[in-house]
Formats: C-alpha cells, structure tokens, sequence
C-alpha cells in the first residue's frame, strides 16, 4: 500500500527522537505545513513522469475555448476526434490572423488563462472526443490516510525537508542543514529517474509551439 500522511509524520517523529507522531494539534499542523511545502518544492523543479494524467472533454459546435482541469500544469498531448492537434502560441495566432497563412491555424491549439483553444473551431458537437495527456499539480495532503503522487521510495525528501523546517525554526543549524543536503540529494537522485524515464520514452515530453514558417 501507498505510504500515507500518518506514515511521514511517524518517520518524521522517529527521526526527532520520538515514539509517535504528536497528539498536540498544533504541533502535528505545523509538521504537516513543512511536508507540503517540501510537497511544492519538490513538485516545482519540473513536471515528472508520475504526475501525468488524462482527461476528455466534449467539443461544442463552433466553440473555440474550453476550461482545463483545475489540476492542469502542463500539456503533454492534445486529440480531437482522434487526431494529433499541435500547439501553437497566442501571439502566433494573432499574427496569422492577419495574414493570408490560415492554413496554419488547422488542428492547432493554444492555452491562456487555464483555456484551451481549439483551431478551426469544432464544427459539430461531440461526446468526450476532446482528449487531453497532461501534467498535473497534485493536492496537498491533510487527513492522516492521504497519499502522495510521489512515489514511495522518494518520500524520505519530504520527510527530510520537514525536519530541516523544524530545526530550522528551533535554531539547531547543523541539523537543519543535514536535513535540507539530505532532500536536495534525493531531488537530485528523482531529476536523474525523471530523465531516464523520457530518454527511454516511458514518459512523454510536454508540446510547445510549433516553429511557424511563414510564407514569403
């Protein structure tokens, strides 16, 4: 089973030489403050092969803007109707809108603002035909049975970066940079796994903007 909040917050205990995780819920809120800002930090060096996702959404005749998913961080792969659409800028867009180069805002897209935009607009209405691959933010965590995206053989940073905080605030310095080396390391060590995933194509690399060629 995946390891869970109550499980950090016990290796974190151990690790200040205690035998539980406190009942005080003060304290406990405090820990579980500096897990999920070494949640953040860690989530925050760039998108990881564990956090990848999918979702559909339904195409609405001569619609062009749809709302992403609250959780959206980066686009991986975007279908319509099956078909592979490539991502194009704003500013693009807006530069051939004025030009006679149309043809290159066919099975293109763009995001502002947390919206996808789809070009040509869908001409008919569909059921889920709109197929989206992306990275993901995760939730913080918060209930003793709340689990990570993370996966558990990295969890160590979190608990790491929590007991840099806590002797961080509690001025024990040299501890507190021991637990700060210690999770750098091992985002280090999940920089390196993250890499090795893509190279061997086990995870799929966000799209940017195509390289427009504008016609002369």
């Amino acid at each position: 089973m995946p390891l869970t909040l109550a499980d950090l917050l016990t290796s974190l205990a151990y690790r200040l030489g205690e035998d539980s995780s406190p009942d005080d819920a003060t304290e406990k809120s405090r820990r579980v403050r500096f897990i999920n800002e070494g949640y953040r930090k860690l989530i925050a060096t760039q998108p990881m092969w564990f956090s990848e996702t999918s979702t559909t959404l339904s195409s609405v005749a001569l619609q062009e803007t749809y709302t992403l998913p609250s959780d959206f961080r980066d686009i991986i792969e975007l279908r319509v109707d099956n078909e592979v659409y490539d991502a194009i800028s704003q500013a693009e867009v807006f530069q051939l809108e004025n030009t006679d180069d149309t043809e290159y805002l066919y099975n293109r897209f763009y995001i502002y603002q947390n919206e996808l935009h789809i070009l040509p607009k869908p001409e008919d209405s569909g059921t889920n035909n709109i197929a989206i691959k992306y990275f993901k933010y995760p939730t913080l965590v918060s209930s003793d049975s709340d689990t990570f995206i993370i996966p558990d053989f990295y969890l160590d940073a979190l608990v790491a970066y929590a007991y840099a905080r806590i002797n961080q605030l509690d001025d024990r310095r040299g501890d507190s940079a021991d637990g700060f080396d210690e999770f750098n390391e091992i985002v280090r060590d999940l920089m390196v796994e993250n890499n090795r995933q893509k190279f061997y194509n086990k995870s799929i690399r966000p799209f940017y903007p195509i390289d427009i060629q504008y016609a002369d």
